[in-house]
């Protein structure tokens, strides 16, 4: 093994902190921070010894606050083109799609929103 394995990654405290405030937030688990990090899941247990104030008072989740996506509209339709099955496509986090007929109303669809949020 090289002398860089052996020390690994060198972080910064402000760093160190940053992630151990992560893993503090109700709700997250440890393991998905230290997968978002690359780092091993023990470490961040041994961060939270060494800064027991990092992960006091961590920052609120709101979950009543929605992400802002970025929107795309597509070509209109050629001339002798074909009519679309739907007229509204929503690709939300993780790939999924939820697509939209012109007869689909504004409360449907604001609730199977809501829905999906929730899960």
């Amino acid at each position: 093994m090289t002398d860089a394995r052996k020390r690994g990654r060198q972080w910064s405290m402000a760093a160190k902190k940053q992630i151990v405030r992560e893993a503090a937030h109700p709700g997250i688990s440890v393991r998905a921070v230290a997968d978002r990090h690359n780092v091993d899941p023990s470490q961040i247990y041994d961060w939270r010894r060494k800064f027991p104030d990092a992960a006091v008072d961590p920052e609120p989740v709101r979950e009543d606050v929605a992400d802002f996506l970025p929107v795309e509209i597509g070509p209109g339709l050629s001339p002798g083109g074909s009519t679309p099955l739907y007229n509204m496509s929503i690709t939300l986090a993780g790939g999924h799609q939820v697509m939209a007929g012109r007869d689909v109303s504004p409360a449907l669809m604001g609730a199977v929103l809501e829905m999906l949020a929730r899960r």
